[in-house]
């Protein structure tokens, strides 16, 4: 039988259905019924454990509601303290980061952590190899950062429209750095296992510019009338953006790598 995992924070509900350590369908609903959204989905399927992890708090009227429907109810909540001083987690942390802390314990066991949830607010916690919490952050939410950077930064459309040229830069230098390793595996200058590491930095750091891109498109659209994201991308690399193409060779200038044989010469040394 499944689980049920709940997540109350300060702006939605969030749940998914898991078996074991794997989640399955995921849902998300913002509103004053959360209750009824929550008993909904335990209609056709009673799930064999429900955890509920709440920054507002479960009612004792609505605990007995929700006993009706699992066979195992976990409440994490302001009422509900007893698991996190278990753990010995400090009282004044939110239920929801705790419980995303809690995860982490299992999942890592015997790791450092650093535990991130980019939700309302964007929230950074840290917990040592031991499990003891070390500490950790509370900021603004991406949404509302951009929301105070569009209203108090004329100039941030203009910046926005310089990201995709560099975009585009960064994917050329990953295809370089690729054929690049081909070059020295070939030649016998580096194994297969540092190829795997590479292929591994060279892939997240074109996801950080795709992220970047994504961001920078979504500020443009919000500033803009009548913005369809997908037509400028298009029209950007047709190559009749002049801006766009200025941008391009100058971030290509400025971060182009070193020529393969320098880059020999420095591995043989």
């Amino acid at each position: 039988m499944a689980n049920l995992l709940v997540v109350t924070g300060n702006t939605a509900l969030k749940a998914a259905w898991s078996e074991g350590t794997v989640l399955g369908k995921t849902f998300r609903y913002q509103g004053e019924k959360m209750l009824e959204y929550l008993l909904s989905l335990m209609e056709k399927e009673k799930p064999e454990v429900l955890t509920i992890a709440s920054v507002y708090g479960v009612l004792p009227e609505e605990e007995e509601i929700l006993k009706k429907y699992c066979s195992h109810l976990l409440i994490l909540d302001s009422s509900h303290t007893s698991l996190l001083l278990k753990n010995n987690f400090p009282e004044y942390l939110p239920w929801d980061r705790a419980a995303g802390l809690l995860a982490a314990r299992f999942l890592f066991k015997d790791k450092p952590c650093t535990v991130c949830d980019f939700g309302t607010t964007l929230t950074i916690d840290f917990m040592g190899s031991d499990g003891r919490y070390m500490g950790g952050n509370i900021s603004p939410g991406c949404r509302t950062r951009f929301k105070a950077l569009q209203r108090y930064s004329k100039n941030l459309p203009l910046m926005a429209r310089e990201v995709e040229p560099l975009e585009q830069v960064v994917d050329g230098l990953a295809l370089e750095v690729r054929n690049s390793h081909i070059k020295r595996l070939s030649k016998g200058k580096c194994g297969a296992e540092q190829g795997f590491i590479l292929n591994d930095i060279v892939m997240n750091l074109e996801r950080i510019s795709d992220h970047c891109s994504n961001i920078a498109l979504y500020v443009i659209e919000r500033t803009s009338d009548n913005f369809e994201p997908h037509a400028y991308s298009a029209e950007l690399l047709s190559g009749r953006d002049e801006e766009f193409n200025r941008m391009y060779r100058y971030y290509k200038g400025k971060y182009s790598l070193i020529q393969d044989s320098n880059c020999d010469k420095i591995i043989e040394e």
